[in-house]
């Protein structure tokens, strides 16, 4: 039952963290832009990518589904995120949000660190101790909520290209 709990919550936390991203999205796309990784115009799609990510490792967590796989993903993810966190900590001395949840939780970026140490922890747990539900098409559900998950922001939060790149010249009272 506790590695049950243990999933549904590392499932909650990541499907909160990408919901929290969407609402405003700007902030994170423009993260995107300020690392040198893409352009204003290519920048909303990225940021949904990750967001649909979110969702779906989320989603997988929640359902118990491919739960070995689930974790591995989880992993991945989470390491990477804590690399681009390493480095914020040394670019900019520890202040400021991670943007990690978004506007909802201002986290440091050192405090997201220990957040995904955290996560990164419980998901070696259910990696190593959980079975999960086994269901009889998982194959086809997985990819179902692959698709899924990764529209899902596209939805929520569709792509208004001109609006990225004047956000950072608009003031607060004229956010969407």
């Amino acid at each position: 039952i506790l590695l049950s709990v243990l999933s549904v919550l590392m499932g909650g936390v990541f499907i909160f963290s990408g919901y929290a991203k969407l609402h405003p999205i700007e902030p994170f796309e423009y993260t995107f832009v300020d690392l040198g990784v893409s352009g204003w115009r290519l920048a909303p799609y990225i940021a949904r990518f990750f967001i649909g990510l979110e969702f779906f490792i989320g989603v997988l967590f929640l359902f118990n589904v491919k739960i070995k796989t689930t974790c591995k993903i989880s992993a991945i993810v989470l390491v990477f995120f804590s690399l681009y966190l390493i480095g914020l900590i040394f670019l900019t001395d520890n202040k400021g949000n991670c943007g990690c949840f978004g506007n909802y939780l201002v986290m440091t970026p050192l405090q997201a660190l220990v957040k995904n140490a955290i996560m990164l922890l419980v998901t070696a747990i259910i990696f190593k101790q959980y079975k999960g539900f086994s269901f009889k098409r998982d194959g086809y559900l997985f990819y179902s909520l692959m698709l899924a998950s990764l529209v899902t922001p596209h939805i929520l939060n569709y792509v208004v290209l001109d609006y990225s790149e004047a956000y950072l010249t608009k003031h607060e009272e004229y956010y969407k």
